[in-house]
């Protein structure tokens, strides 16, 4: 149901309301008018009036009461995100500016005051880096609630399960290796997501298992395709580090070689809230960026045995075309 239809449904059910108090304090005004003049109030010339002036213009005042808030909260709203949004790139935008030469439109970055979001809608950001070692390039991407959606703040208020909306912000990095890619896919998940994740991507319920790693959180669960994989990036103590200290705001992060994303052979896609427990400081979020930089870097360099990517490919092929979940390492 869209928002004009909600907004007929409103203006529909407050014009019966409006016609139905103006009849009855129209006929108890009448009732009193017959009296005469000296027997009527000060109170009830007054409700004999608003009788009369709603009589003539209760469409009029309810849709310019309904039109007059729909636009003010646009406003306020669009305000909120953008805010928000601005507020977000100035935490990241000298880590931005230190590692990528070209952002946007922008070829030779030099300060940090370059970095812009390149597009943007009320609820969508976005900025493309490139010119960086081991990267294709680095998407960032913005999505916030629809805070200038009147009806559709109210639905997701009121039926949060149904209706969900969050702000979150997504990275996607293709990696540059001499091999191309890893064969084997990993998934760091907050463990609330992964029903969502599963429904939305299917194989990942039929070829990864949990795996459990120096890193695991009691929110999160890191999953794979064979142990070998998990642990050369797991290892790496900033990489522990990193998914320890930032378990609050990570919704996932996956790493795949099947081209889910894009064309590209090896694929990082992360996806964090924009809020968290201490998003205050921009320090946090200045810290994390550098750090999925860091684990974009280890990615293009890890090493997995040849063996186990051929074990990982023949037991992948035999699970997708089986459907069989059986869980072999």
């Amino acid at each position: 149901m869209n928002n004009i239809t909600i907004l007929s449904i409103l203006l529909l059910t407050g014009l019966a309301s409006c016609h139905k108090f103006e009849d009855e304090n129209q006929q108890y005004a009448q009732s009193n008018y017959r009296r005469g003049p000296k027997e009527q109030t000060i109170f009830q010339e007054a409700l004999l009036f608003v009788s009369q002036f709603w009589d003539s213009h209760a469409a009029q005042v309810i849709c310019s009461f309904v039109l007059s808030v729909y636009a003010f909260n646009y406003f306020i709203g669009r305000r909120m995100n953008n805010t928000m949004a601005v507020t977000w790139l100035d935490s990241v935008r000298q880590v931005i500016a230190d590692n990528f030469s070209v952002v946007g439109q922008i070829t030779k970055v030099q300060t940090p005051d370059q970095v812009e979001f390149e597009e943007n809608t009320s609820t969508e950001y976005s900025v493309l880096c490139t010119g960086r070692e081991n990267f294709h390039y680095c998407l960032i991407r913005l999505t916030l609630r629809s805070r200038q959606e009147l009806m559709t703040m109210l639905a997701t208020s009121l039926c949060k399960r149904y209706a969900k909306q969050r702000d979150c912000v997504w990275i996607e990095i293709p990696i540059e290796r001499g091999d191309k890619a890893v064969h084997s896919e990993i998934l760091i998940v907050d463990k609330r997501e992964l029903k969502d994740i599963n429904t939305n991507m299917p194989h990942i319920e039929k070829i990864l298992y949990p795996i459990d790693t120096v890193a695991t959180e009691k929110n999160l669960q890191v999953m794979g395709e064979n142990v070998e994989s998990v642990e050369a990036i797991m290892r790496d103590q900033r990489v522990s580090s990193f998914v320890r200290n930032f378990n609050d705001l990570i919704i996932a992060i996956h790493i795949t070689d099947q081209r889910l994303y894009n064309k590209f052979d090896y694929v990082l896609k992360a996806q964090f809230r924009l809020a968290g427990r201490d998003d205050k400081s921009s320090e946090r979020w200045n810290k994390l960026m550098k750090d999925v930089l860091y684990l974009a870097d280890t990615l293009s360099k890890v090493k997995v045995s040849y063996k186990t990517q051929q074990d990982t490919l023949e037991r992948r092929k035999k699970l997708l075309n089986s459907g069989d979940q059986k869980k072999t390492k």
